[in-house]
């Protein structure tokens, strides 16, 4: 304040006589040199130098977001265009490594995470003596940094809410009461980019706190509510056979005295210590009930005690429910490739629904699944295929309220299919033979047999290893459908393989006078629509005086046909029929006496 003059100096040339400060725009290579500033103080001089050089370190930064929310971070990059430069990060005007990252020589980012207020950041590039500083980024922050809180109360008494928002351009606050502004009296605090309004009520309901800024913008805080005393059970989950723990919270000023439990209206315990957090200004009690029984179920209530006040509080019933596996999933035995039924009950009631049920084994998946409800039990029911041998399978039930069981592994016997030997076709009245194989494990399986589903024939087994295998032999003379039944006792299993043989070849053959002197002789052939030919002998000559008639159902009708008849004609007709792998003939005497 007392100094005389200051003097700015170049090289011993006088530059400027007054001011702290030399701005120099433009900077060029005449720029550069020692510069000196003198103050005088009547008779006594301070003098400072410093050398101005120019740098061809350059520096680029730039940043992801300039303006961010509150809690919210961003990402800025700084790149040099000399390899041998390091970068530092200055935050605030000081240097930093905090989330700092090294991408390469050039490159350089650092995370500013959790932002409050805002933040000014350079960044310096220093190589040997010389350092050169990057332009300085300013990270703007906007939104609130104290929300109002909730305040339960016991009686009807003040509260006070707080509310601050942090911009650069925050124009006012104002706090509405179930969405409308309130026309109250309020404290408000302004300093640098920040303001604070502070609200004192009584009443009740839901509050919230509008921040309006310059550019014509608002945002509002989280919500607030002023509510009494609240009192509410909880419980995460309930398994039969194990302990649970019955949560009582309770919210308001006054820590209550003695929490009592009551069950259908007696008294199963009282707690005298209720855990009590000064800071939310709750107090919670709970009950653990030890290997949890249906003589446990009923209506569950806690009671708010307040001895000073003469008054208590009750909560609203609760009943909890006994979840998980009624009948767990058990040992089932599947055939190898087929589907194979998995089912177990399960309890699912309100307020706990299940979310998802998931089984799955060793390699194997559920194709499909299905629900069905009854009361407060469900059965679930799943197809899982697999080929694999001797697996184990588990059963995961998710519920609404995040609680998960999982039974234990249940065991999945694979057999393997049976598997039948039998002709498509067999000639017409010949036997036909039809053999089934079955391997087996543990379990030996009665095979039975049925023809066109008539009552069961029994036939022998013979046994070999670990293989049985039964035989069925008949006359085809129709179409005949075989069913093999395969029968597991111990499992209450049945498997049936059905096989359809079609009889094949010369079903009859005759002779039918259609005119005077004129016979027809008629081949029917069952064909079950193969390639077939039909020829007529006599005598071993064969004969072409023949017409072929295809008739629907696999059979054809060949028909020879005489004429004029002497004695030539009278004797035994052979008709052939030819299929690709086989014939078969069959024939028929023209007589006089068949004539008479």
């Amino acid at each position: 304040n007392y100094r005389d003059r200051t003097l700015w100096s170049k090289e011993g040339n006088l530059l400027k006589e007054t001011g702290n400060s030399l701005i120099i725009s433009n900077v060029a290579s005449d720029n550069v040199g020692t510069y000196q500033c003198r103050i005088d103080y009547g008779d006594v001089s301070i003098t400072s130098a410093s050398r101005l050089s120019i740098s061809d370190i350059i520096l680029d930064l730039k940043a992801d977001n300039y303006f961010v929310s509150v809690g919210d971070s961003t990402l800025l990059t700084c790149i040099s265009n000399d390899p041998d430069t390091v970068i530092e990060w200055i935050v605030d005007g000081i240097k930093t490594s905090n989330g700092v990252i090294t991408v390469s020589p050039t490159e350089s980012k650092i995370s500013l995470a959790n932002l409050r207020t805002y933040v000014r950041v350079q960044c310096a590039g220093q190589r040997n003596e010389e350092v050169a500083l990057s332009d300085q980024v300013v990270i703007r922050v906007r939104g609130f940094i104290v929300h109002p809180s909730s305040k339960p109360q016991q009686y009807s008494e003040f509260v006070t809410l707080r509310c601050q928002v942090q911009s650069h351009n925050i124009v006012s606050l104002t706090w509405m009461l179930n969405d409308q502004k309130m026309e109250a009296e309020t404290k408000e605090y302004a300093f640098m980019s920040t303001m604070l309004s502070i609200l004192t009520t009584s009443q009740l309901g839901r509050y919230s706190c509008m921040a309006k800024f310059s550019d014509g913008t608002s945002i509002s805080s989280q919500p607030a509510f002023i509510t009494r005393i609240n009192l509410e059970i909880r419980s995460d989950f309930a398994m039969q056979g194990k302990s649970t723990t019955l949560t009582c919270s309770v919210s308001g000023y006054t820590n209550p005295d003695i929490i009592t439990w009551t069950r259908e209206s007696d008294v199963v315990f009282s707690d005298s210590s209720c855990s009590y957090d000064a800071v939310s200004r709750q107090c919670t009690s709970e009950y653990v009930i030890n290997a949890v029984s249906i003589e446990h179920l009923g209506s569950y209530n806690c009671i708010a005690n307040y001895l000073r006040y003469m008054t208590a509080y009750k909560s609203p019933s609760y009943h909890f429910k006994l979840l998980g596996f009624k009948d767990p999933p058990k040992d089932i035995v599947a055939i190898a490739t087929r589907p194979t039924k998995i089912s177990f009950n399960y309890e699912n009631s309100d307020p706990v629904k299940t979310e998802t049920i998931e089984c799955s084994s060793d390699n194997g998946t559920v194709q499909y699944h299905s629900t069905e409800t009854k009361g407060e039990v469900s059965t679930w029911s799943g197809v899982v295929t697999t080929e694999e041998k001797n697996l184990s399978y588990t059963c995961t039930i998710r519920y609404s309220n995040g609680y998960v069981v999982t039974s234990s592994p249940a065991r999945i016997t694979i057999l393997d299919n049976p598997v039948v030997d039998a002709p498509q076709q067999t000639l017409f009245g010949k036997m036909a033979r039809v053999s089934i194989a079955v391997n087996y494990l543990d379990i030996v399986p009665v095979i039975g047999w049925k023809i066109n589903s008539d009552s069961t024939i029994e036939t022998s087994s013979t046994i070999q290893g670990s293989q049985i295998v039964s035989e069925l032999q008949w006359p085809v003379l129709d179409v005949t459908a075989v069913i093999a039944t395969v029968f597991y006792s111990e499992l209450d299993l049945t498997l049936t393989e059905t096989t359809v043989i079609k009889p094949i070849g010369v079903e009859d053959v005759s002779v039918v006078r259609v005119a005077a002197d004129v016979y027809n002789l008629t081949c029917t052939v069952l064909t079950q629509n193969l390639d077939v030919s039909v020829s007529w002998y006599k005598a071993d000559l064969l004969l072409d005086k023949t017409i072929e008639v295809e008739l629907n159902g696999g059979k054809m009708l060949s028909v020879l046909s005489l004429y004029s008849l002497s004695d030539e004609d009278y004797g035994e007709y052979v008709c052939r029929a030819t299929f690709t792998h086989s014939s078969e003939t069959s024939s028929v005497v023209f007589s006089l006496k068949r004539q008479c």
